[in-house]
């Protein structure tokens, strides 16, 4: 009980206080390590508070629409975009102050070797002052040596000829001593210059180094940070991406299998068409077979190649012609921009071929003519055919040759007529030149129309016969001969068909030596990313069909008449 009696309070209450002094230390111990604990605790919190901050960042950007995460995520990319390029405006601008500062320093070592060679210009031009003042004195001691010589004595001419010596020497002694004093110069500014010139070297030296430290270390720092916002932008598109495809995963494959129904329908539809309107004996399989075929050859969706077949067998052809011209019609379209489809197209040339009296199997030939034509002179397909469609049937009975008709249509294509209006233009000209009157002035006019047995000369060789004799025939004769054949606004495109006669026979000859033009083009065609990509789409087509072929037609069939039949 000692230590007690050294506090007064303690020895009233009987405290032994020698112990507080450790309690408090150690209470200071376990309050310091609190310190610590709730430091390291509040690092933690604010770790956690940014992690969550980001997720709830990610979360927001999950929540928002398809196309305000796309404009998110632009617009995070082009704040990206633009720090790259401040960055690299930033590079720019520091290295545009080097070369600024280069050039200074290449002037100023220009400055300097211009100086130097001025003052080596002007110790040159000392030194030839020096030689032609020795020059001087040379000569006029050449001259008192002569005076001496023959005015004085031998003995005044050896005083006087040592004392010309001894100024000589003197001179020499003078000019070494001028010599040395300007070589030594020469050397101060030799060594001057060379010290210069090592001083700007390595002040440049360092400059640049300087210049190449610091743009290093500002680009390290932008591909940190560029690292730390495409890690940001990785981890919020990645979870955004995730919950994305999967949503775009459904979708595609909800719309792929009502895609794929709609199809089975549409194509069971077509060929139901077609064994309706060709009849029960119709080899349905075969134009099954050659349309898919088609599409998968030419790179055509599957419902547009039907429809063009069911188009075609509408008009009376058999299975084989309705593949021979839907597949003509369908290269039409590939290689003929004109023509808005391949419906289109197939009914142009389904036209045609039926105008002229044509078989099937020269539609692709006929496609050669009119492809060939177009790539040559100012018209199209489409308008050849449209005027074809006009004039066909009466051209093949006028005996109007199928080069021929397209060289008159060209003609007038080029002159700015549709291809409709130039064919009913040449359908009135065929109408024209047989009646009486019409025959009456071109014989006037031009001469015989008709041939040894009275008949009336084809239409070709009449046109062509009043061709030949155009250019020599008067303003008068010409409208005579005109008013035969062309009547009323026809009467313009008459005239325009005389004044280019001659490129008829060009535009015929073209058409004649086309053979295999329009499959030429069309292999280029189809070696393009967009009929490769169809052609691919035509494959799961047939996909498609040989699955609902296999059984999921029937399937679908089944429920819809249990559907139909189940009670309500």
């Amino acid at each position: 009980m000692a230590d007690t009696t050294r506090d007064v309070v303690g020895a009233r209450i009987n405290l032994d206080t020698s112990k507080m002094i450790p309690a408090f230390k150690m209470i200071d111990q376990g309050a310091k390590q609190n310190a610590e604990t709730f430091k390291v605790l509040n690092q933690e919190i604010t770790v956690t508070t940014k992690n969550y901050t980001a997720l709830a960042g990610a979360a927001d950007k999950m929540s928002l629409n398809s196309d305000e995460r796309r404009k998110k995520i632009m617009a995070e990319s082009e704040a990206l975009v633009k720090q790259r390029t401040a960055q690299a405006e930033l590079l720019t601008m520091k290295k545009n102050q080097m070369e600024q500062a280069n050039q200074i320093v290449d002037a100023k070592l220009a400055a300097q070797q211009a100086i130097i060679k001025r003052r080596y210009d002007a110790v040159e031009q000392q030194e030839r002052e020096h030689q032609k003042r020795m020059e001087i004195l040379q000569n006029k001691l050449t001259a008192s040596a002569a005076r001496v010589t023959t005015g004085t004595s031998a003995t005044s001419a050896d005083t006087m000829r040592e004392r010309v010596l001894m100024q000589e020497q003197a001179i020499r002694q003078k000019l070494a001593q001028m010599a040395e004093k300007e070589s030594m110069q020469a050397r101060k500014h030799a060594a001057d210059y060379e010290k210069f010139w090592i001083n700007a070297l390595q002040s440049r030296e360092r400059k640049e180094a300087q210049v190449r430290e610091r743009a290093l270390q500002e680009e390290q720092r932008v591909r940190r940070s560029l690292t730390q916002t495409q890690t940001q932008i990785s981890g919020i598109t990645g979870t955004a991406a995730q919950f994305a495809m999967t949503g775009t995963l459904y979708y595609a494959f909800t719309r792929g299998a009502t895609e794929a129904i709609s199809l089975l329908k549409d194509f069971e539809y077509e060929l139901v068409n077609v064994q309706r309107v060709m009849g029960e004996s119709a080899d349905v399989g075969y134009v099954k077979d050659s349309m898919i075929s088609s599409a998968k050859e030419y790179g055509y969706a599957l419902r547009e190649v039907a429809s063009v077949y069911t188009l075609i067998a509408q008009n009376g052809f058999d299975e084989k012609q309705t593949e021979q011209l839907a597949r003509t019609a369908l290269m039409a379209k590939n290689v003929e921009q004109s023509f808005q489809s391949a419906s289109q197209a197939q009914e142009l040339m389904t036209g045609a071929i039926l105008n002229y009296g044509m078989a099937a199997e020269d539609a692709e030939r006929l496609l050669d003519r009119l492809n060939e034509v177009a790539n040559n002179f100012p018209t199209t397909s489409k308008k050849l055919l449209e005027g074809i469609n006009r004039v066909g049937a009466t051209a093949k009975n006028a005996g109007v040759d199928i080069d021929e008709l397209i060289g008159y249509l060209t003609v007038l294509n080029q002159a700015g007529f549709s291809g409709a209006v130039a064919g009913n233009a040449i359908k009135s000209f065929i109408s024209y030149a047989s009646r009486p009157i019409a025959i009456d002035k071109l014989e006037k006019y031009v001469g015989v129309m008709k041939q040894a047995d009275g008949e009336m000369m084809d239409f070709p060789e009449l046109l062509s016969k009043i061709a030949a004799q155009w250019d020599t025939l008067s303003d008068a004769e010409r409208n005579e001969v005109t008013q035969a054949i062309a009547r009323g606004d026809q009467a313009s495109r008459f005239i325009t068909l005389m004044n280019n006669y001659s490129k008829v026979v060009d535009v015929a000859k073209v058409s004649e030596e086309s053979f295999g033009s329009a499959q030429r083009e069309n292999t280029l065609t189809m070696s393009t990313l967009t009929k490769q990509s169809e052609q691919l789409r035509a494959s799961w087509d047939e996909l498609i069909i040989s699955i609902g072929d296999s059984g999921l037609l029937g399937g679908l069939k089944l429920i819809v008449v249990t559907r139909i039949s189940k009670p309500h």
